[in-house]
């Protein structure tokens, strides 16, 4: 299978849907909704996150453009921060678009960068966990 990209569906079962975004997007950023359009998400002002953007994305997304968002699976490619390990639970982090241990309802089903014991056949990126969305 080789290696997943930030923002993949692993397992091909994530529910996706189109909606605008505010401005700069990258495939596999945590994202909430303001305004009516989707922002990264973090844990300062865009405390919601509704899910993560797909991998379908090609570049940087711009403001006005349309994104593919996973708002529910349990196998996407997330942006995770360093050194989480599978099995913790996640929320957003200070870092805009990123995942961090918290109780925010998302579950790290590998570890950062590593699909050690997960039966997926593929590597990860950098920053990269397969995750469960809440």
């Amino acid at each position: 299978m080789g290696e997943l990209e930030l923002g993949d569906d692993a397992y091909g079962d994530a529910t996706t849907i189109g909606y605008e975004a505010a401005g700069a997007l990258s495939a596999g950023d945590v994202v909430a909704i303001n305004g009516g359009q989707v922002t990264t998400a973090d844990d300062t002002t865009d405390t919601n996150p509704i899910g993560v953007v797909s991998s379908s994305v090609e570049g940087t997304v711009e403001a006005g453009d349309d994104v593919q968002v996973h708002v529910n699976g349990s196998g996407v490619v997330a942006n995770v921060a360093a050194s989480i390990t599978a099995g913790t639970e996640l929320a957003v982090s200070a870092t805009e678009g990123q995942l961090a241990a918290g109780s925010g309802g998302f579950e790290a089903l590998s570890g950062e960068g590593a699909a050690s014991g997960l039966n997926i056949g593929a590597s990860l990126p950098a920053n990269g966990a397969v995750t469960k969305l809440p």
